[in-house]
């Protein structure tokens, strides 16, 4: 099932894997902000990008930028461990030379990020998810 939640107000049917959490921008954006782990607790080479990415995210959600949830898609598939997410901007080219329209997300560009679900932020308690 691939879900287009472009309109960002109307929660995400996570087919029930991450019931009873609806994926609304709101919740993200908690998600993200509870996913920042003190670098004393890093343990994994890759916890400082996955926390970078994780800030941008954090970032562009509040910027109220176009996203969805993946489900199934270029074989990312959201579950109970992770959740996929698509973020469409404008970036450096646009301003200057191609332009965009914010309600159009063909005019801009996209990038993908991973958050951990609710569940495994509890698992881990506080400490390093990645």
């Amino acid at each position: 099932m691939q879900n287009n939640n472009l309109n960002n107000e109307n929660p995400t049917d996570a087919n029930n894997v991450l019931a009873p959490v609806a994926l609304t921008r709101d919740a993200l954006i908690s998600i993200c902000e509870r996913a920042i782990v003190d670098v004393a607790k890093w343990r994994n080479r890759d916890s400082p990008s996955s926390q970078e990415k994780t800030g941008m995210l954090w970032a562009l959600l509040k910027a109220n930028c176009q996203f969805e949830i993946l489900f199934e898609k270029d074989g990312l598939c959201t579950d109970e461990q992770t959740i996929w997410i698509r973020v469409w901007s404008p970036k450096f080219h646009h301003f200057d030379w191609d332009g965009f329209d914010l309600n159009n997300k063909e005019t801009m560009e996209d990038e993908t990020f991973y958050l951990p679900t609710i569940a495994r932020l509890d698992m881990v308690n506080g400490s390093d998810w990645y």
